[in-house]
């Protein structure tokens, strides 16, 4: 699973999320009850009590799901009722005992209409007593079986997703399963789409099943639909059968085992992009019109492909790969085995994947292919089993194709996005055995830390074992569930080392380390001491000192670069070594592997030497972070030099940290900006020049932008010329937004011009781009509608209140509702702001008794119609289905 990519303002929402999770116990979500169950009418024999045992939120184990019964293969038969968004199906189930000899079988089947439950043999059919809670079918076995039996149920049933109570989380916006997509065909501008969610446990939400990751079943589906459908699920296409009432069938077969919540079905008028790999099926399923870019979006697959085979040394091993582009996808995308869903976030012109494509993601979800879906972790607790490694994949990808500097940008965000995650709330284990709510697993600590965490694996053991030890976990868990344990074992087994301490460190220990580093040299005795100190906080999960190995490398005169291996163990700790002379630059953590926050006070000529010399993007990212602060001509030099780096990394960090004294007015810099704005090979180096020149705001600089505007083909580039031109010269708005208005691409950016210098006559642009747009489009109105009206006085306050409250009742997705909301109070500030104001005026003494009446009547009218949206937000909150935001709305 790939979390969604979100603005500024959903990491905020998110976090505030987070906050507000319940506080309550919750059912006990792990251990599969092997308990008798019954039908109306028949004697249940055993107590409620004992089938719903419960969980005292984080106090209690997190056990992986008990095996009972094991699944063997699952076949579904699925037709659909577009107007009651349901699902018809039937689900013959083929089990054995785990171990113990049974007469019970308890299936995860939440929300649906069970018709009946029966026993299917090869001689007669017999219905089965169950008990059915609207969560889990218990069932009486018409006999008791041992491991050494097989035996199959069936269940006719009622899918309906519209029944079940959705809850969310960070990376899955809600856990529906099964999702309807305008489904009566009403809007215009979507297409009708069926498709399915299953991580964590939302499978079960579609077919009866022990929803489990440790878990494993191969599969048959066969999907009745509308012969101008298109359908996708796990495995091949066995056949597409055409049907008498103008429907056909398909069927999917599935031969590998794999778990219940890598199943997936999507039905929809996708067009099917065929591709391939040594003789397997690659498919690209996109909307019709992105037909003729699918291969522009997803055609490095292949190579990927062939890519991981290799490294791993474990070829790909199922019998196809297909990807899947679908409308209001509740994440980013999803690994369902040979058959990956994505948002449409990925569903891009050529043009528009100048500005950023999904290949982060698509490397992401074939990488699952070996660690999710060959080997599972074997419950929620192990989750990072399959996210860090998911992540992981996406350096390696980047490293293999684009090189190490390309890698290490990409992780760089990884790891501050984990160290800003963990300043919020108590230092969490990668592997969790106690948690409130399995879905908030899905965090920077399993993704993030966790694939920075194997990046410090692989250094400290080196590349050989750690690829053969790849190797060795997918070959002796492939088809089956693993724990962290199982992946220390393997790398013991093949280094022949102890790996506990690493483990428990970094896998079941939380935290990270916080270094503060000094130095000290001494020219009597020519010996270089390295001084660390670990100041984060102890706790039972922190340690006091983590043990940390890392390389220092030494720059000298007459010696070279020295590197030395050192391992700090200790909370206070010094290293010495002996120079002829006193080093240029000592450069912690030479190999930039490290989890952690440093303070390492280095010196202009330090930070000098280590732009010049050292070798890593890390090194030269480091060392500009301290040169563009400083004033001195040789820092501006090396600053100036970052400019027309080879690396476009380097050269986006020197442009947006370009601050020297007088900048504004060195010819040199603002011709090499021009030139980067008009020339760069990267778009988003090309934008953030633009800005920058929209900074300097010299009036020369408009026809050029305007050119630039005529002839970049990026979209970007585009927005970024239309703001800058505002910024520089704001008569040239009208213009702006006369000539851009209809351009989607660039609608945010003319929003913004809209929103600061538009007239009321530019009202309609706003209700346009939201009535016409997609998600994406409705929220950027969302954002700037507000500002724009409070320019223009009390009616279209008034008129912004409707709109933003209509949202804030009505809106899809979830996260309009709340921004809606949010905007809210931008209306109630500003009359609050007018209130003060009056009063201010009613405390005038040179204001008559008839002016002050007038005002104190306003005052009045402004309170009303604050009482009036406060009622309004009550509404609103009392309307709102989204469990999250009903917390968030009830101040919990």
């Amino acid at each position: 699973m790939k979390k969604p990519i979100l603005s500024a303002f959903l990491i905020v929402l998110l976090i505030s999320i987070q906050g507000c999770k319940s506080q309550k116990s919750s059912k006990n979500e792990q251990n599969e009850t092997t308990l008798s169950a019954k039908g109306t009418g028949h004697a249940d024999p055993h107590s409620e009590e004992d089938a719903k045992p419960t969980y005292d939120r984080i106090t209690d184990y997190r056990a992986s799901r008990t095996k009972n019964n094991e699944l063997i293969n699952t076949k579904l038969e699925v037709s659909f009722d577009w107007e009651k968004k349901q699902m018809l199906g039937k689900a013959w189930l083929t089990l054995k005992p785990y171990f113990y000899d049974t007469d019970s079988l308890v299936l995860d089947a939440k929300s649906m209409d069970i018709k009946r439950v029966e026993m299917v043999s090869d001689d007669n059919i017999q219905a089965l007593n169950y008990r059915y809670d609207s969560a889990k079918i218990y069932i009486k076995l018409n006999q008791v079986f041992t491991r050494k039996n097989k035996y199959q149920v069936l269940i006719e049933y009622v899918a309906r997703p519209e029944s079940h109570k959705a809850k969310g989380s960070d990376a899955i916006s809600s856990d529906k399963g099964l999702f309807f997509i305008n489904a009566d065909g009403k809007d215009p501008k979507k297409p009708k789409q069926i498709w399915t969610q299953g991580e964590t446990e939302a499978s079960s939400v579609w077919f009866p099943t022990i929803d489990a990751p440790n878990q494993k079943t191969s599969q048959d589906i066969y999907i009745t639909v509308d012969t101008s459908m298109v359908t996708l699920s796990n495995g091949q296409l066995i056949y597409s059968m055409q049907n008498k009432n103008g429907t056909k069938t398909d069927y999917w077969k599935q031969t590998l085992p794999h778990s219940p919540y890598l199943f997936m079905m999507a039905v929809g008028n996708f067009s099917i992009i065929k591709d391939k790999w040594r003789g397997k099926e690659v498919n690209y399923y996109v909307e019709p019109k992105y037909a003729a870019h699918a291969k522009a979006i997803f055609g490095k697959t292949p190579e990927m492909i062939e890519f991981f085979s290799k490294k791993l040394g474990v070829d790909y091993p199922w019998d196809k790969y297909s990807q899947v582009v679908v409308r209001d996808y509740v994440s980013g995308a999803m690994e369902n085995t040979g058959a990956v869903v994505f948002g449409d976030f990925a569903q891009k012109t050529t043009r528009e994947l100048l500005d950023g494509d999904p290949e982060n993601v698509i490397s992401h979800e074939l990488f699952h292919h070996w660690f999710g879906d060959l080997v599972t972790a074997e419950s929620w607790s192990n989750l990072s089993l399959n996210e860090s490694f998911a992540t992981y994949g996406e350096y390696l990808w980047n490293e293999y194709k684009y090189g190490r500097f390309d890698a290490d940008y990409d992780f760089n965000y990884t790891l501050n996005g984990y160290l800003g995650q963990a300043k919020y709330g108590e230092p969490k284990h990668l592997i969790r055995f106690y948690y409130d709510d399995k879905e908030a697993m899905f965090d920077g600590i399993s993704y993030s830390k966790g694939g920075r965490i194997l990046h410090m694996l692989r250094k400290e053991i080196g590349d050989d074992a750690f690829f053969e030890g790849l190797k060795m976990y997918l070959t002796r868990f492939k088809h089956k569930s693993a724990e962290a344990h199982d992946l220390r074992l393997v790398f013991e087994e093949i280094t022949g080392r102890d790996l506990n301490l690493f483990f428990n460190q970094w896998y079941f220990g939380g935290g990270h380390p916080q270094l503060n580093v000094s130095y000290n040299w001494s020219d009597s005795t020519r010996i270089m001491t390295v001084n660390f100190e670990q100041v984060q906080k102890a706790s039972k999960d922190v340690p006091e000192a983590f043990q940390i190995p890392m390389y220092v490398d030494f720059y000298t005169v007459g010696e070279g670069v020295k590197r030395e291996k050192i391992e700090i163990n200790k909370r206070t700790q010094s290293f010495s070594y002996r120079f002829e002379q006193k080093p240029l630059l000592v450069n912690i953590d030479a190999e930039k592997t490290l989890v952690c926050e440093k303070k390492d006070p280095k010196g202009l000529e330090e930070c000098l030497v280590q732009w010049k010399l050292a070798p890593l993007f890390l090194d030269k990212y480091e060392a500009l972070d301290f040169l563009r602060k400083s004033k001195s001509q040789d820092a501006k030099n090396a600053v100036f030099e970052a400019l027309s780096h080879t690396f476009w990394g380097i050269r986006l960090q020197a442009l947006k940290g370009y601050k020297f004294e007088g900048w504004m007015t060195d010819e040199a810099f603002v011709n090499q900006l021009v030139m980067m704005a008009k020339t760069d090979s990267k778009a988003s180096v090309r934008v953030e020049a633009v800005r920058r020149l929209s900074e300097i705001k010299r009036p020369e600089f408009v026809q050029t932008l305007f050119s630039i505007l005529q002839k970049d083909s990026s979209y970007a580039v585009m927005g970024s010329c239309i703001t800058a031109i505002s910024n520089i010269d704001s008569n040239q708005a009208q213009r702006l937004i006369s000539e851009y208005k209809n351009e989607t691409f660039v609608q945010n950016s003319i929003l913004e011009v809209v929103k600061k210098r538009g007239t009321l006559n530019d009202d309609a642009i706003f209700l346009q781009a939201y009535n016409d747009g997609e998600t994406n489009q409705k929220m950027s109105v969302i954002n700037n509608y507000a500002d724009y009206l409070l320019r223009f006085g009390d009616k279209e306050v008034e008129k912004g209140i409707q709109f933003y409250t209509n949202i804030a009742k009505n809106g899809d997705p979830w996260w309009h509702r709340y921004y809606a909301y949010q905007k809210l109070d931008d209306f109630n500030m500003y009359y609050t702001d007018k209130i003060n104001m009056l009063k201010a005026k009613v405390n005038d003494a040179s204001k008559s008794d008839l002016e002050k009446v007038g005002f104190a009547k306003n005052i009045s009218q402004l309170k009303k119609a604050q009482e009036e949206l406060a009622n309004a937000k009550k509404e609103i909150a009392s309307l709102e289905t989204n469990e999250q935001l009903k917390k968030i709305y009830n101040g919990k």
